[in-house]
């Protein structure tokens, strides 16, 4: 299923999109109080998708970044446990937003695989993870050097407005086994990895982070970046940065 959040008319709503279609979920419901069944939506009230604007279906109250979870990717560490960062929810924008570079600080894009929480957790185990995703997106962390040369992860390198496209759905129905990710800067091969190679995996990543901080509904985790297969290369104005993963729609972000 297809979770995606709509503007039509004055009103901002979640619902179902199926077969160019969206079904909004019964006032009072959204995606994270009720079962997904049909009971959840407003199966009478329909509308077409060209006469709403999809907006990013995630509002997080934190987004979760993995960092060097793919083999080849620079300065892998040899670490039992997953390298943990925090991006803010200011950086969440949708996939056809567009996205201004700063003008001081070189910046690039990377491609991951986001998974979204769908209830309050703490200290789970990794067997019992599965029950607490609501589903997956595609998720573009895009990131910028720190001033003298510092660690890229802090919070000016990580944050700044628009620094997070997301995809345009959640799905729910997504078996992230097996993927293969991709990225395109101006449609050129950048980087390329398969979800197999993850260092840690979802259940891994989700069970460390909830034994140190509370997952609230709507949370986003992103698991990393597959490794680069040409040299870095920095984001320019007028760059279009496009994003594939198997079993989505490609998300592609422009640069001003």
């Amino acid at each position: 299923m297809q979770i995606v959040r709509y503007k039509k008319e004055d009103y901002q709503r979640f619902g179902r999109l199926q077969d160019g279609s969206i079904t909004p979920f019964i006032t009072g419901n959204d995606p994270y109080n009720c079962d997904l069944g049909d009971g959840c939506f407003d199966v009478n009230n329909q509308f077409n998708l060209k006469e709403c604007e999809l907006i990013s279906p995630i509002s997080p109250t934190k987004i979760i970044g993995v960092a060097l979870n793919y083999p080849g990717v620079s300065g892998n560490l040899d670490s039992q446990k997953p390298l943990i960062f925090l991006k803010a929810s200011n950086a969440i924008i949708s996939s056809k937003s567009r996205v201004t570079l700063p003008r001081d600080l070189k910046a690039w894009g990377e491609s991951e695989l986001g998974v979204i929480i769908k209830q309050k957790i703490i200290n789970i185990n990794a067997s019992e993870v599965k029950d607490c995703i609501l589903g997956y997106t595609i998720v573009n962390d895009i990131t910028c050097h720190n001033t003298e040369g510092r660690d890229h992860h802090l919070a000016r390198s990580k944050n700044q407005d628009g620094f997070c496209p997301t995809g345009d759905y959640i799905e729910t129905n997504f078996s992230y086994k097996n993927k293969m990710i991709r990225a395109y800067q101006n449609d050129h091969l950048l980087r390329e990895g398969n979800t197999n190679d993850m260092i840690f995996d979802v259940d891994i990543i989700i069970e460390y982070v909830s034994s140190f901080m509370t997952l609230y509904p709507g949370d986003l985790i992103i698991t990393g970046a597959p490794p680069r297969v040409r040299e870095k290369v920095y984001l320019a104005k007028d760059d279009t940065y496009r994003i594939s993963i198997e079993g989505f729609e490609d998300i592609e972000t422009k640069f001003l």
